[in-house]
C-alpha cells in the first residue's frame, strides 16, 4: 500500500486501538457501572462505552423479558461522537441478525462474525445480506447463568474489529454490566415501591387528618354550643400517650398546645424518667412539622469524638474508619424536629457548631467545606444543673440563652400522685395485653403503696415495676410484691434512708479526693471528672448537691 494512501478505518484504528489499549478508561468504566443505579443512565454508560471501546458503528441493547425480547436503546457512531436513543421496540430481524440473536439466547454462548463475506453460518442471516455488515458480535449479559440482556455490537465496513484484547475488554464490561442492571432494576422496583407506599401513606394521613373534623361535626350536633366540652375532647386526643390529669401535668400541656404551633426552640427540664420525650413529641405532633420527620438524640450516649459527626454528619475519609460520606441528624431531621436529650452533655467544642446552626440556620459535615442550609426545629432536654454547668465554665450562656426560649419544666411523678391510679392501669393494660393475661382487679394495699412511694426513678420505674408485677402475678388480680418498694414509715424505709446516707458520705470522700488530686479543677484532661470516669456536667451538678467547696482544693 502506498504511504500517501490513507488506510482503512479497520487498519489504523484497530491497530491503535489494540496497541494502546486504555486501561484506565476501561477501569473507570467499569466502576462507573458498578456504582450506577438509575436504569436510563446506566444504560447509556455500557452502550457508550462498548461502542467507543470496541470501534464499531452501532451498537444495541437487548433485554430479555420473559420469552419477549427488546430493544432497550440504541448507539451510532458518527465521526468522533456516539449518539444514544432510548428506545422500546421488538428485536425484529430489521434491527439486528435473528440467527444470532436466538442462538446467544439459547446457548448463553457468544456469537460472533469476524468476516461476513466469508461462509459461516450466520454469513446467510438476511440481516447480514441487506445490510452488508463486515464484522458481528453478539455477547450475552449473564449473572449466575441468568441471561439479563444482550449486547449487539457492529461494524459496517471492516471485518476482524473484534480482536482477543477486545473481546477481553467486553467480556469484563458484559460481566459488570449483568450483575449492574439487575440492581438498577432492584432499586427501580424499590423506588416505585417507595413511592406508591408514600402515596397511601398520605392518603391514609387525609383520612386520618379528616377525622378529628368528622368528629367534631358529630359532636357540634350532639353538643351544640358546648365548647368547654369541645375543648377537653380536642386536649384528650392531642396527648394520647400522655397519661395524668393532675394541675401540674396540664399545665405543662398547656404550655405544649401554646409553643406547638410556633418554630420557636423550646426548653424541657425534669428529672430523669419524667416523659422529656413524650412532650417532645406532643410538640412536634401539634406543629407545622407533623408529616416531617421527627429525629431523637441522646447525647449522653453518643462517645464524646463521634457527636459532631453523629450530629452533623462527614465526608468520606474525614478520619480513620471515615469509608463513606454519612449523613447526620439535622440532615435526616429536615423539615421536621430534632430532639437534643441531655443536652447538658454536649462538649463545649460542638457547642459552637449547634450554636451556629441555631442562629445561622447553616452547617457543615465533617471533613467538609459545603455548607447546607438546615430547616429545622430545635427542642432540647436536659436532667442537669446547666446553671452550675455555666458557673463552672462548661456550658456556653449563649447555647442556653437560644436553647431556653420556650422553658417547660416536668415535674416528678411525687408530685403529681393523683395521676399514678391512671398510668397503673395504663401501663397494666399494656402489659398484660402483651404478655396475653386479663386483670379484673387492682389489690388495694398494692395500690397504696404505689401511691405512696417517692419514685426517684418517676415514671421510668413505675412503667418498670408494673411490667415486672404483670410478668410475676399468677391470678386475675394485679398485685406489687411490697418488697420492690420503700413504703414510709416501715423499718425497711428507715434501713434504706441509713444506707443512702452512708451512699452520701462515701460519694462525697469520691469526689472531694479527685479534687484534691486535680488541685479543684473539674473538666479537662487532669480534672476530678477524668478520674471518676463521669461527664462533667454531672460533677457538677453533685458538686453543688452535696455543697463541696471547691475552692478549698485550689493550689496557689
Amino acid at each position: 500500500m502506498d504511504e500517501d494512501t490513507p488506510a482503512p478505518r479497520g487498519a489504523l484504528g484497530l491497530a491503535a486501538a489494540v496497541e494502546q489499549l486504555d486501561l484506565a478508561r476501561v477501569v473507570e468504566t467499569s466502576q462507573a457501572l458498578s456504582g450506577e443505579l438509575v436504569l436510563e443512565r446506566l444504560i447509556e454508560t455500557l452502550l457508550v462505552s462498548a461502542v467507543e471501546l470496541a470501534g464499531v458503528d452501532r451498537g444495541l441493547l437487548i433485554f430479555v423479558q420473559g420469552n419477549e425480547l427488546r430493544v432497550e436503546a440504541e448507539a451510532t457512531m458518527a465521526g468522533e461522537r456516539v449518539t444514544l436513543t432510548l428506545r422500546q421496540a421488538d428485536a425484529t430481524a430489521a434491527e439486528l441478525p435473528q440467527s444470532m440473536l436466538r442462538y446467544v439466547v439459547r446457548a448463553h454462548e457468544s456469537a460472533i462474525l469476524d468476516d461476513a463475506l466469508t461462509p459461516h453460518v450466520f454469513s446467510a442471516d438476511r440481516y447480514i445480506v441487506q445490510k452488508r455488515c463486515r464484522s458481528v458480535l453478539c455477547l450475552p449479559l449473564l449473572r449466575q447463568a441468568s441471561l439479563e440482556g444482550v449486547l449487539y455490537l457492529e461494524h459496517g465496513l471492516d471485518p476482524h474489529v473484534f480482536t482477543p484484547a477486545r473481546m477481553e475488554v467486553l467480556g469484563l464490561l458484559a460481566s459488570q454490566a449483568a450483575i449492574s442492571l439487575e440492581n438498577a432494576r432492584l432499586y427501580a422496583d424499590l423506588k416505585e415501591a417507595r413511592e406508591r407506599t408514600q402515596e397511601t401513606e398520605q392518603e391514609i394521613r387525609r383520612v386520618v387528618e379528616s377525622v378529628p373534623a368528622l368528629i367534631r361535626g358529630l359532636r357540634d350536633r350532639v353538643f351544640p354550643g358546648n365548647d368547654a366540652l369541645r375543648e377537653e375532647a380536642d386536649k384528650a386526643s392531642m396527648f394520647e400517650d400522655i397519661v395524668g390529669n393532675s394541675p401540674p401535668l396540664r399545665e405543662v400541656l398547656s404550655r405544649v398546645c401554646r409553643v406547638a404551633p410556633t418554630d420557636s426552640t423550646a426548653f424541657i427540664t425534669g428529672e430523669t424518667g419524667t416523659g422529656k420525650e413524650l412532650i417532645a413529641r406532643a410538640i412536634h405532633r401539634r406543629s407545622r412539622r407533623s408529616s416531617r420527620p421527627f429525629v431523637a438524640v441522646n447525647c449522653a450516649v453518643i462517645p464524646k469524638d463521634l457527636i459532631a459527626s453523629e450530629l452533623f454528619g462527614h465526608e468520606k475519609g474525614a478520619f480513620t474508619g471515615a469509608v463513606q460520606r454519612k449523613i447526620g441528624r439535622f440532615e435526616l431531621a429536615e423539615g421536621g424536629t430534632l430532639f437534643l436529650d441531655e443536652a447538658g452533655e454536649i462538649p463545649l467544642e460542638i457547642q459552637v457548631a449547634l450554636l451556629r446552626v441555631l442562629q445561622e440556620r447553616r452547617f457543615e459535615r465533617v471533613g467538609g467545606t459545603e455548607s447546607i442550609s438546615s430547616d429545622v426545629r430545635v427542642i432540647a432536654a436536659t436532667n442537669s444543673d446547666l446553671e452550675a454547668a455555666m458557673n463552672a465554665g462548661a456550658f456556653r450562656r449563649d447555647l442556653f440563652y437560644r436553647l431556653n426560649v420556650f422553658p417547660i419544666e416536668m415535674p416528678p411523678l411525687r408530685e403529681r400522685r393523683e395521676d399514678i391510679p391512671l398510668l397503673v392501669e395504663h401501663f397494666i393494660e399494656r402489659f398484660a395485653t402483651q404478655a396475653g393475661k386479663r386483670f379484673t382487679r387492682i389489690q388495694k394495699r398494692s395500690l397504696d403503696l404505689l401511691e405512696s412511694y417517692d419514685w426517684p426513678g418517676n415514671i421510668r420505674e413505675l412503667q418498670n415495676v408494673i411490667e415486672r408485677s404483670v410478668i410475676v402475678c399468677d391470678t386475675t388480680e394485679f398485685s406489687v410484691d411490697e418488697h420492690w418498694l420503700a413504703s414510709p414509715g416501715l423499718e425497711k424505709g428507715a434501713k434504706l434512708r441509713t444506707l443512702d446516707e452512708q451512699l452520701i458520705r462515701e460519694e462525697r470522700k469520691l469526689i472531694e479526693a479527685a479534687l484534691s488530686e486535680s488541685g479543684g479543677r473539674v473538666s479537662g484532661s487532669s480534672g476530678a471528672a477524668v478520674k471518676l470516669g463521669m461527664p462533667a456536667t454531672t460533677l457538677y451538678s453533685k458538686i453543688q448537691s452535696l455543697k463541696i467547696d471547691r475552692r478549698r482544693f485550689k493550689q496557689d
